[in-house]
Parts: C-alpha cells; sequence; structure tokens
C-alpha cells in the first residue's frame, strides 16, 4: 500500500506517531498516547520507527503497552514523506489528507486532544 492509504485510511483522521526505542522522550510519550487511544477509540493511529530489529520494537511495544497498530519502515521513507527529522514527532491529518497539525518532542495529551477535536 501507499504511504497515503497506510496513513489516511478511507479518507479519515488519523494521528502519526514517529518513535524509536532508543528516543528517551517516546518513552514517557506512550502514555500520553494511551491516554488519546481510550479518549478516541475511532481515531486511526499509527506509530512508526525506521528502527530494522523487529524484535526491540515489539518488545518496547509490550514494555510501553502500546495499544493501536506500530509500523516499522527500515528504509525511511516515512521522514522525507512526512517531513520528520526529530523524534518524537506526532503528525496529525485531517480527512482529507492534509497535515492538520504537528508537534515535536513530548507532547501531553491534552494537547494533543485539543487538536483531535479539531480535526474530528
Amino acid at each position: 500500500p501507499s504511504t497515503e492509504t497506510v496513513v489516511n485510511p478511507a479518507g479519515e483522521a488519523a494521528l502519526l506517531d514517529f518513535f524509536a526505542t532508543w528516543c528517551a522522550p517516546c518513552k514517557p510519550q506512550m502514555a500520553e498516547l494511551r491516554t488519546i487511544r481510550s479518549s478516541y477509540p475511532d481515531l486511526h493511529m499509527l506509530s512508526v520507527t525506521w528502527e530494522v530489529d523487529e524484535t526491540a520494537v515489539a518488545d518496547f511495544w509490550q514494555e510501553y503497552d502500546g495499544t493501536w497498530p506500530v509500523a516499522t519502515d527500515p528504509e525511511v521513507r516515512t521522514g522525507p514523506a512526512f517531513s520528520v527529522d526529530r523524534l518524537p514527532t506526532l503528525v496529525l491529518v485531517d480527512a482529507s489528507g492534509a497535515e492538520a497539525w504537528r508537534d515535536v518532542g513530548l507532547t501531553e495529551a491534552e494537547s494533543i486532544s485539543e487538536q483531535v477535536e479539531a480535526v474530528l
């Protein structure tokens, strides 16, 4: 599937989380994202890492209770496609696939929620 299909299925809003298992602020970011997942169970969420070691990613996902899909992109196609060069980065796209909001660094659930409400 194309990057657009994965990111914006059936023309829905989507929250993308670019992270790495070795990224210090990515660890507490998981708790904030779990709050968003509980508040918006129908929101399409996808976390993306450019790491190659799928076992390390699976272990991280289990340790930090990831409850939404995670994808590996070892060819780093998504970074340039979404102009992401720092981690963690959150990108919220609206139903048309246009970027509605972005934040770099640890972001609190309350801030994410405000932006999600604006695009739903």
